[in-house]
């Protein structure tokens, strides 16, 4: 997610890339056909990125959830690598309209 415009640091960068991410990624959801054959999920993930990991960023991945190919994470409750959320078209909805 594009962040040169933030602080490097603290709760603005934080709060603003996050709901730029999840913004991005329900928008998107939303927009997608919805006759497809496999659901489109969105994953957003936080961590520390940067040349010496000392920044948090954000990344927001799409694929489809194909029952013939690898999920893209198996079990997002016990993903430990970075914070990650799994969003579906359904929850960009209820997301949008609160």
């Amino acid at each position: 997610m594009i962040d040169y415009d933030l602080p490097k640091s603290g709760a603005e960068r934080t709060e603003v890339l996050l709901r730029r991410s999840l913004g991005y990624a329900c928008m998107a959801l939303v927009a997608a056909p919805g006759n497809q054959q496999w659901p489109v999920l969105a994953y957003i993930s936080l961590s520390e990125g940067g040349l010496e990991d000392d920044f948090l960023t954000s990344n927001v991945t799409f694929c489809s959830d194909r029952p013939d190919l690898p999920r893209y994470v198996d079990d997002v409750e016990s993903y430990t690598q970075e914070a990650l959320l799994e969003l579906s078209a359904a929850d960009a909805t209820m997301m949008l309209t609160q």
